[in-house]
């Protein structure tokens, strides 16, 4: 935002781009329809999260499955990894080994923990208005990782001198509805830290 713009021009600017991207999918599905496949097509809508929301914050994700193989609403946090397996499910094709996510086809687990990447702070490069992240070991782009379990949400800033950890509660209109057995923040911290040993990062930074 340049000086002097507000909140409300942002709101304007997000409104247009809802609109034309509900007008572009309108297209496709009339364009299915057309040619006679729709009935057999299996659509997904999604979007990852612009800059004034943060991975604890929910987007959208739709999935139309030819059949109706699963109708409603799942209730449960699900996250972006869990595309492809269902892709594969609706296919027939068993995911392979190295996917984390699971289908949205079969029940969600309850209470699952979900954790999302947070890039670090950008840099602006001098005179235009582009950004870059610089790639600094051990992390390299990643400045934070969130938790997300059930109403509960977490956030471990990455931040060598810190390591500061927050959290909250997520609105009822975005979290999961199920009552989860709440972590402490210690319990939340260990569990992102062991979630990024896991996956081969040195924390001894």
């Amino acid at each position: 935002i340049r000086q002097g713009e507000g909140r409300e021009w942002m709101t304007d600017i997000y409104d247009d781009a809802i609109v034309e991207a509900d007008e572009s999918v309108g297209q496709i599905v009339q364009l299915l329809r057309v040619h006679g496949t729709f009935d057999r097509t299996l659509i997904i809508v999604y979007s990852d999260h612009p800059q004034s929301r943060r991975t604890i914050r929910a987007v959208p994700l739709l999935v139309r499955v030819p059949g109706a193989a699963r109708d409603g609403r799942i209730g449960q946090t699900v996250q972006t990894v869990d595309i492809a397996p269902t892709v594969l499910d609706a296919l027939g094709i068993a995911p392979p080994n190295w996917m984390t996510g699971q289908s949205l086809l079969v029940p969600v687990r309850p209470c699952r923990r979900v954790f999302g990447a947070i890039a670090a702070d950008r840099v602006q490069l001098w005179g235009r208005g582009d950004y870059y992240t610089v790639p600094t070991p051990p992390y390299f782009s990643l400045g934070a990782v969130s938790l997300i379990i059930g109403k509960q949400w977490f956030v471990l800033s990455l931040d060598s001198s810190t390591r500061a950890l927050s959290g909250g509660a997520i609105a009822v209109s975005e979290g999961a509805p199920t009552t989860c057995n709440p972590l402490t923040p210690p319990q939340a911290r260990a569990a992102i830290i062991d979630h990024l040993r896991t996956r081969g990062y040195d924390l001894s930074h």
